[in-house]
């Protein structure tokens, strides 16, 4: 009986680091007749089912999805899987060797769990800036000193991302369920765009079945980021569409209405006063937070849609 559906969604993956996230894959000490594995090619330039191998996993299999954007690669993988308990691993991970086999034991131990997740490492191309520390957790890097669990939504302490995410099938079912009936906006990376929370919301409906969603330090991984991640371009454009994203998460889980108002000049004015001791790739940023929140606020009010926002960053018009 399989225990763990691995679901490894990808768009374009990084050669070197795909392979990594295979061999680490491997390496798992949870024997493989307990587990299977799907690589999931969501529309890559060149069709990676003839450039990985996954004879070597007796229920290893390629699968194509052609709409474009993390979450469909996601639906995807749910729809296919087959045991209860679903494990999704970005093209950049590196598990730890137990990392499956300690899974399943938490699944077991604290049954009241929809979803949970652990500790992601960053492993860098190039030594980061020393101003890139505090900004670390934007591009997945996390830790968690101890067991925390909510049933709750939107309780930062508790949230696991999407690197390593373990759901159980029931949580993903009602998720991809959701996003099959519905326009509003994915909040996931789709092509160059840098949206994000999609993991969030996934885990945040265990709270919808009456569960809860935990971090661990029982569980750890290994992010491998690339040189370009770690300029001040790429993070303040991530930051922006981050908050952006979040403004979407935080109405959709009733924490705020659809009501804003954009902060007047005084407000603008003291949240310069109040960064003026901040180096300027702090300020930048800093103003990439409010940027992106504030924009996300305001397209809540307008009603968009997914297929208004793909229209609108492509040129058109709402």
């Amino acid at each position: 009986m399989l225990k763990v559906s691995v679901l490894l969604c990808t768009h374009n993956p990084k050669d070197g680091y795909i392979t990594r996230t295979l061999e680490a894959l491997k390496d798992q000490t949870l024997p493989r007749d307990q587990w299977e594995l799907m690589l999931i090619d969501n529309s890559s330039a060149d069709p990676l089912a003839g450039r990985y191998d996954l004879s070597w996993h007796p229920n290893g299999r390629h699968l194509l999805e052609k709409e474009l954007g993390l979450t469909p690669a996601r639906m995807c993988g749910i729809a296919n899987a087959s045991s209860e308990l679903l494990v999704f691993v970005d093209d950049d991970n590196v598990l730890r060797p137990d990392y499956l086999a300690k899974a399943v034991e938490i699944a077991e131990k604290h049954p009241f769990l929809g979803a949970w997740g652990g500790n992601t490492k960053g492993v860098y191309e190039v030594t980061p800036p020393e101003w890139f520390g505090k900004w670390a957790e934007y591009i997945g890097v996390k830790k968690h000193d101890r067991f925390n669990w909510t049933n709750v939504p939107c309780n930062a302490k508790c949230s696991p991302i999407g690197a390593g995410l373990c759901v159980r099938r029931a949580v993903a079912v009602a998720y991809a369920e959701e996003q099959k009936n519905s326009d509003e906006l994915k909040l996931d990376r789709c092509g160059d765009l840098l949206l994000g929370c999609g993991d969030l919301d996934l885990a945040y409906h265990s709270v919808k079945l009456d569960m809860g969603y935990a971090v661990t330090p029982e569980l750890e991984l290994d992010h491998l980021i690339p040189a370009g991640r770690l300029t001040e371009e790429y993070l303040e454009r991530l930051v922006d569409q981050t908050m952006f994203s979040g403004a979407f998460l935080q109405f959709k889980w009733g924490q705020i209405d659809k009501s804003f108002s954009p902060p007047g000049w005084k407000s603008r004015q003291l949240k310069r006063w109040r960064n003026r001791g901040k180096s300027a790739i702090d300020r930048k940023l800093n103003e990439a937070i409010d940027r992106g929140y504030a924009r996300g606020r305001l397209m809540l009010g307008s009603g968009m849609t997914q297929q208004a926002f793909l229209a609108l960053q492509a040129g058109g018009k709402k």
